[in-house]
């Protein structure tokens, strides 16, 4: 038999900055996000994914990830902002879907600060003489010792879909983020 739920619109509203906090723990899975995009090739549209760290929250839960430049990624951005962002905490077995927008920073304060505090070991991100993605004759890029081509992928999201799975059923909710940091119009989801 399946049990009522018992938890509230507001626990699982709740849940959604939990997980999005949880994501800036270095050693917590949630760190590594799943970031899709749309690559269009001949015509043809189709969804395009990587894996990225988190590196801050703003106070309007704007999510800010860090690129070289050059890369494919930022191409597609510019060509369609949509993006959908994917956390998965397998131990809890709950999935955040956000949807939103993406803005390529190369320009800001913000930009300029975390630009000067990229670690040593991480400036080989943003320092290579070819592109990501451009084909090598061995293993080891030739590399300038500036980092020239870093940018930061500032990630608007506007829909949050939480879903929770359990032994009694799946539990799905949906909140909008307005522009001021706020969750509203939170409801229940068939899951």
């Amino acid at each position: 038999m399946i049990q009522k739920q018992t938890s509230s619109l507001e626990h699982y509203t709740a849940q959604i900055d939990l997980l999005l906090n949880r994501a800036l723990q270095k050693i917590d899975q949630l760190h590594w996000i799943t970031l899709s995009s749309v690559q269009v090739k001949g015509g043809e549209s189709f969804p395009d994914a990587r894996t990225v760290v988190l590196r801050k929250i703003l106070k309007n839960r704007e999510l800010v990830f860090y690129t070289d430049k050059r890369s494919p990624k930022v191409t597609q951005f510019e060509r369609n902002k949509n993006a959908v962002a994917l956390l998965y905490d397998r131990t809890a077995q709950m999935q955040l879907r956000i949807k939103g927008t993406i803005e390529i920073d190369t320009q800001s304060a913000l930009y300029e600060n975390a630009r000067d505090q990229i670690p040593n070991q991480a400036k080989v991100n943003y320092n290579t003489l070819l592109a990501p993605g451009s084909a090598l004759l061995n293993e080891n890029p030739d590399r300038t010792d500036e980092v020239i081509h870093f940018a930061l992928v500032r990630f608007h999201p506007h829909t949050f879909d939480l879903l929770h799975l359990t032994p009694e059923g799946g539990i799905r909710i949906k909140a909008k983020n307005t522009d001021d940091g706020m969750l509203s119009d939170a409801r229940w989801l068939v899951p």
